[in-house]
């Protein structure tokens, strides 16, 4: 460990105790979801990124459903990555979804409808995540580096956010890092990691295929400050 992970691992410390929250918890506490689950929504995901690339919108996640279409990109600013910062492919490797409740009601029937186990995934993630609300959802192919993060705290782009909550998607290993702890190891499809936001995380081993989908809650946003964050971005 180096004196920059030391200082942010003793960080990390402080936080969690202030938090009270348990040792066992604070790498980042296993949470599970069935392997089925995971592998429809990661199909349906790849399908919509299939009719992205055919009709043009290489990157873009491409959801129809109920006679509406609408294609959703990524983040393009973000960075603390594990290579120079590539706008443009940063957007199509990182997809975000909107789940906020100023926006859930409606966009919920297109993604709902669009992609096959996205609702019932929603409705586990609440479950996971107790009183806390959700604010958002980002998808990571954590095959580019693009979607591959150094040292980061979530609630720094939002300090609402307070608890964040990432699931593997597809087959293959996986690891991410909570500073101060051994790597956190994602035990396939549906496996997945629960933290406070404001620890200081990194990602850690992928490969070409691995897909994420990472739930931000905490306390309840204003609707000004959720437009003027999707503003800055330029979402949709």
């Amino acid at each position: 460990m180096d004196d920059h992970e030391a200082l942010l691992a003793a960080e990390n410390d402080a936080l969690f105790l202030r938090l009270g929250l348990p040792a066992e918890h604070r790498g980042g506490r296993s949470i599970q979801i069935s392997a089925s689950l995971a592998q429809r929504l990661h199909d349906s995901l790849q399908a919509a990124y299939v009719r992205g690339r055919s009709s043009g919108s290489s990157g873009g996640l491409d959801v129809r459903a109920a006679g509406r279409r609408h294609v959703f990109w990524g983040f393009e600013n973000y960075t603390s990555v594990q290579a120079s910062l590539n706008r443009e492919e940063q957007r199509k490797w990182t997809t975000m979804l909107p789940v906020h409740e100023v926006e859930e009601a409606t966009w919920r029937p297109l993604l709902y409808g669009g992609l096959d186990g996205f609702e019932e995934l929603v409705a586990l993630a609440k479950c996971f995540a107790g009183d806390h609300m959700l604010l958002a959802c980002h998808l990571l192919h954590q095959g580019s580096l693009q979607a591959c993060f150094t040292w980061h705290q979530d609630n720094r782009n939002n300090p609402l956010t307070k608890l964040s909550m990432v699931f593997l998607l597809s087959p293959g290993p996986s690891t991410m890092c909570v500073a101060g702890f051994e790597p956190f190891v994602y035990q396939g499809p549906g496996h997945g990691c629960c933290f406070p936001s404001e620890a200081h995380h990194r990602s850690g081993g992928s490969r070409a295929g691995t897909v994420k989908i990472t739930f931000f809650f905490g306390d309840s946003t204003p609707p000004a400050a959720v437009y003027y964050a999707r503003s800055l971005r330029g979402e949709w």
